[in-house]
């Protein structure tokens, strides 16, 4: 609302805007109660991203309803602005449903939800303002406000002119400006994968949350709150040779891994039941293994072949944790088990780490989906390779993340692991609407050097009205006490800033690239 009043005042009836998200909100929470869809942390992670992104297709309806009702009545306003304006937001909306549709092959369910309700809420927004703008610009009798009305009203149509002379220049230096961004963006790109993925509670709750306080405590005295078990199958634990490969097994890991505190296995009971020996002969094993009780043995093995030997360790990182289930695997490697076993590690320490490994596989999967699902879409819709243009821009975007994130000292968790993909999905809305601009003011008979300036200018401002509320909405999660929804907000707001950048900075670069690639009024190419 702030953000709104501040640079978008020069319209008459500024909050329509959000009027129109506020009822696109209520059915699509009636629609998720419906569908049954819960409201898990993914869910609440895209509340406060629908309030951006909802709001910003009300603000292109509004901004260019107020365009053509200086020109024209009411009823041919808008018109012109249903059949301009709805079509080219109906393509970006398509175009960002399409960049969170790519967070599906995530093997997260929450993200999954977020993907969602994404989707599903930008639906509700866009359906909202298409059929409601024009119920409320007819029912409140809109005429526009003076020109030059407010502070506003003086700001943004010089801000849209000298965006619009700024986008000439960069055109005439397209080559130079594109080669700094995807520079850029390459060095971003190749540190990326040294930013590290953090899946620890530690990165989903708040720090002084009571409860986090006193498990911090324990576990720094006592170890991880989650030993690693090692699921042994195919290795007779009634067997004097079974017992004494286990133990083997067991005195090797301890004294090869620091992380270790301790290990409490079949072996060690027999041990303790032992006066601290390992029987060497079957007879002493089978006496010993007598006098033990059924409810102990179930403790430490299923059946005679198959066994679990509990290892407690020192507290770590869940990065920390997959490099030390790694070397427990090549320890065991090396160690060769007996013929036909297997020795598995399992347990919620694995489901961390290979929830870690998971995502870090997913996330660079997630982000070329998109880019793929994106580039066919468009290209289907123009069949022209000017099309191709807006993803420049999400090019470098992508890349510029990381560079954000390692000068904040920020990692990936299970939410800005979506980044790259949500950074498409969001981004590409801006850098279409603004070659659909381009691309309906050369079908008007423009040429491509003058089209470019005009839809800068145009819808420049529009733009990055939009922008800045969509990152003023994703802004809210910055508040939030759980560190995965902070971390997320601020990754967020930078990824629309970059987005916004690479819309009025990038963009005209990459259409100036393909200049002669445009259609002509009667939608053929033109050379």
């Amino acid at each position: 609302l702030i953000v709104l009043a501040l640079l978008f005042s020069n319209m008459r009836y500024w909050f329509l805007p959000v009027i129109l998200l506020v009822f696109g909100l209520f059915f699509m929470f009636g629609i998720m109660g419906l569908l049954q869809i819960p409201a898990n942390d993914g869910a609440l992670a895209a509340f406060p991203i629908l309030l951006g992104l909802g709001i910003d297709y009300a603000v292109q309806f509004h901004s260019r309803f107020d365009e053509e009702r200086r020109k024209y009545g009411v009823d041919d306003a808008l018109y012109t602005t249903i059949t301009s304006t709805g079509p080219s937001v109906l393509i970006a909306l398509a175009a960002t449903a399409l960049g969170f549709a790519a967070m599906y092959i995530a093997p997260i369910p929450m993200i999954h939800t977020f993907a969602t309700v994404s989707i599903l809420g930008i639906s509700c927004c866009y359906l909202t303002t298409l059929f409601g703008f024009g119920a409320l610009a007819h029912l409140l009798r809109y005429t526009p406000k003076p020109l030059h009305a407010g502070i506003s009203g003086r700001l943004m149509p010089a801000y849209g002119e000298n965006v619009a002379k700024l986008a000439g220049k960069i055109a005439h230096h397209a080559v130079p400006v594109l080669i700094i961004a995807v520079t850029i963006a390459a060095v971003g790109i190749s540190l990326d994968k040294d930013i590290l993925i953090d899946m620890s509670e530690q990165s989903m709750v708040p720090s002084d949350l009571p409860a986090q306080l006193v498990s911090d405590k324990v576990t720094s005295v006592a170890g991880s709150f989650t030993p690693l078990p090692l699921y042994i199958s195919g290795i007779d634990t009634t067997t004097v040779n079974g017992i004494t490969w286990i133990d083997r097994m067991c005195t090797y890991l301890a004294g090869k891994n620091n992380e270790i505190a301790s290990i409490d296995s079949l072996p060690a009971l027999i041990r303790s039941k032992n006066n601290g020996i390992l029987p060497t002969n079957q007879a002493d094993l089978d006496r010993i293994l007598a006098t033990i009780p059924p409810d102990q043995l179930a403790a430490y093995r299923l059946d005679t072949t198959t066994s679990v030997v509990t290892i407690s360790t020192t507290s770590m990182t869940v990065n920390q944790q997959c490099a030390f289930v790694d070397n427990i695997d090549n320890d065991i490697a090396w160690l060769e088990p007996p013929a036909g076993a297997e020795i598995t590690p399992t347990g919620d320490f694995t489901l961390y780490t290979s929830l870690t490994n998971q995502v870090k596989v997913s996330k660079d999967q997630m982000t070329l989906l998109g880019f793929i699902l994106i580039l066919i879409f468009l290209l289907l819709m123009y069949r022209t390779w000017v099309a191709a243009t807006p993803l420049i821009p999400l090019i470098c975007v992508v890349g510029w993340n990381p560079l954000a994130m390692i000068v904040l000292g920020q990692n990936y968790n299970l939410l800005t692991a979506v980044l790259g993909s949500m950074t498409i999905g969001v981004g590409s809305e801006y850098t279409v609407l603004v070659m659909e601009r381009y691309l309906e003011e050369v079908r008007a008979g423009g040429d491509p050097y003058k089209s470019r300036k005009e839809a800068v200018r145009k819808i420049g401002a529009a733009v990055t009205v939009s922008g800045l509320v969509t990152a003023s909405g994703f802004s809210a999660l910055l508040f939030a006490p759980f560190p995965i929804l902070s971390s997320f907000g601020l990754a967020t707001v930078f990824a629309v800033i970059f987005s916004l950048l690479g819309s009025i900075l990038v963009m005209p670069a990459a259409l100036a690239l393909v200049a002669g690639v445009a259609p002509e009024q009667n939608g053929t190419q033109e050379n």
